[in-house]
């Protein structure tokens, strides 16, 4: 794991997330990215010593963008708070999170609140990156103890229940509870965006994470974003506004 340390409240709460489960025989590589303003001095150390395997630091003089990005495809697993200071901040949840949602080089938890994970929402189209972020859920170490839902959103041309049948085949023992849910939009809607259908989702089901592909879910969005001229990604939107982590995965060759 690849943890991207600024000294921020965001990343206390992210390392809090990070020590609320267990991670045997994992690595945690604490990255400090000094860029010539404010930076931590203090070690970061496991509040469970059996949290972890290990704990390293490495601390390099670049930008926190650049530094996670070159070294994170290394890594299983990215996990970086939702807004950091100085240079890192932005108008929403920070210029380092922006920088690696659109292309994450590993999986990246974005987190928003120190608690265990109880609940993960799982938003799939069937697209190679949705597999990623799929796969990037069953590999996590404490998923057993997890109630994953999987949700996918009919459009009227896509299988969205072939979608969901599929996942469901392959994480078929892995989750500790799993169900299903095919979203679709009110019948009177003429457009829509699948972003808000996951949103509406989201809030009323409360998870602890969202699990998405960054740049998966193309058919919704060709359908529904370019006939409404809005730009912008699904992913991007939802991790930005989502009131819960965000988990973002990206399908590499």
């Amino acid at each position: 794991m690849l943890f991207g340390d600024d000294g921020s409240t965001s990343a206390d709460a992210a390392w809090l997330w990070v020590n609320s489960h267990d991670w045997p025989d994992w690595t945690i590589d604490v990255l400090r990215a000094v860029d010539g303003g404010p930076h931590v001095d203090f070690p970061r150390l496991l509040l469970r010593p059996q949290a972890a395997g290990a704990v390293n630091t490495l601390t390099v003089h670049e930008d926190p963008r650049y530094a996670l990005h070159t070294r994170g495809r290394d890594y299983d697993l990215i996990v970086i708070g939702r807004k950091g200071r100085g240079v890192m901040k932005a108008l929403h949840i920070g210029s380092t999170a922006e920088w690696l949602m659109h292309l994450p080089p590993a999986p990246t938890v974005i987190v928003h609140g120190g608690h265990r994970t109880k609940r993960i929402l799982l938003a799939h189209d069937g697209s190679p990156d949705a597999i990623a972020a799929e796969q990037a859920v069953a590999s996590l170490p404490w998923i057993g103890d997890v109630h994953v839902r999987l949700v996918s959103v009919s459009d009227g041309t896509s299988d969205a229940v072939a979608v969901t049948d599929a996942a469901v085949e392959r994480l078929d023992g892995v989750a500790g509870e799993l169900t299903v849910s095919v979203l679709r939009p009110d019948e009177l809607q003429v457009f829509y965006r699948p972003r808000d259908i996951i949103m509406d989702a989201v809030d009323s089901w409360h998870p602890d994470l969202l699990a998405i592909g960054s740049r998966g879910m193309s058919r919704w969005e060709s359908l529904n974003e370019t006939a409404l001229r809005r730009a912008g990604s699904t992913a991007t939107a939802l991790a930005t506004h989502a009131p819960c982590s965000v988990l973002l995965a990206h399908h590499r060759d």
